[in-house]
């Protein structure tokens, strides 16, 4: 946390210009899709696939999300810029979009896939009397990626049909949430520690259900299915932290909330492309974030790197906007 909060001062308290923000997207881009193109050779010459994941992130949903997040970076970017750039590098982002959207679907990941359509589909609700070209393309691409992910029978629609379908949908998750509230209610006020819900046994859970009297009434009992992490990060932060965790991430969520909306309303009042830009990638960025954190636990790690330097450069942004006008020409 400490990390992450000095990250985000530190990226905050900067200028950036126009340049600027293009290093850092060109940057981020180029080392997703090296990570991104190794995964598919990795998983090609593999005997076993089961979803990708990128090495220096983690698990196929912590991947998704981080993929997500950069998936919408590059479209906003696309949005706002694709008419000034250069002739050459509109195929390159063209093609880096596929590459990342085709790695997200390949994870396999419900979450990851599920928030990447949502926050697509809520910018152009959000952008449609400003652009309706933009509300267009913005809508037609989850549209497409459903239908051809139904077409081809990927298992990230497939599994989540299924699952619904059988109403098992949540069902593993649920068990999880509820093992999560005991060991979080054993420790309510500063949890068990950063880190240490990896220590806990499912023996452990059974007997702080008991001296709780929840055995009984939540089914609790020593072989239950046990799992390294809550799986939702309002859990985890209670489990690990307590309340006084959830009241900070909570903060954290909702002081990046207000500043997405002040970030759009400088944007309608100065028409300055870099707030819309930078406006779009954090408002994917959240939305990813939230919606994916009720079911998977990847606030984290570089994912939390890449929210940080979002906001903060989001941040920068509406200082610089209010404090000395625009920088920028409305181009």
């Amino acid at each position: 946390i400490f990390r992450l909060m000095l990250f985000l001062y530190m990226i905050k308290s900067l200028r950036f210009e126009k340049s600027d923000t293009d290093r850092i997207v060109f940057a981020i881009i180029t080392g997703t899709i090296i990570a991104c193109v190794f995964m598919f050779w990795f998983q090609y010459a593999s005997a076993w696939f089961r979803g990708l994941s990128l090495i220096s992130i983690g698990s196929e949903n912590t991947s998704a999300v981080y993929l997500s997040m950069i998936s919408i970076l590059i479209i906003s970017y696309i949005a706002t810029y694709y008419r000034l750039m250069q002739r050459h590098l509109k195929p390159l982002i063209i093609i880096s979009l596929f590459i990342t959207v085709s790695a997200l679907v390949m994870t396999g990941s419900r979450a990851g896939f599920g928030a990447f359509i949502a926050a697509l589909l809520l910018i152009a609700t959000i952008s449609y009397r400003k652009n309706w070209k933009l509300y267009v393309a913005l809508v037609t691409i989850p549209i497409s990626l459903v239908l051809v992910a139904f077409l081809l029978k990927l298992e990230v629609v497939y599994e989540f049909y299924d699952e619904f379908i059988s109403g098992g949908f949540l069902k593993i998750r649920l068990e999880l949430w509820k093992y999560a509230l005991i060991a979080g209610m054993k420790y309510p006020l500063f949890g068990l520690g950063a880190g240490n819900y990896d220590a806990v046994t499912a023996d452990q859970i059974y007997q702080w259900a008991k001296e709780l009297n929840l055995a009984g009434d939540w089914g609790i009992s020593r072989k239950q299915y046990w799992h390294s992490h809550a799986h939702n990060i309002f859990l985890q932060a209670f489990v690990e932290r307590g309340i006084a965790g959830v009241i900070f991430l909570t903060s954290i969520l909702a002081a990046w909330l207000i500043a997405i909306v002040k970030c759009y309303k400088l944007y309608i009042k100065t028409e300055q492309s870099h707030l819309y830009f930078i406006w779009f990638s954090n408002v994917g960025a959240f939305v990813t974030i939230v919606l994916t954190g009720f079911v998977v636990t990847g606030f984290h790690h570089e994912n939390g790197l890449i929210v940080m330097m979002l906001y903060g450069v989001m941040l920068s942004f509406i200082r610089d906007e209010k404090s000395e006008g625009p920088k920028y020409n409305k181009s």
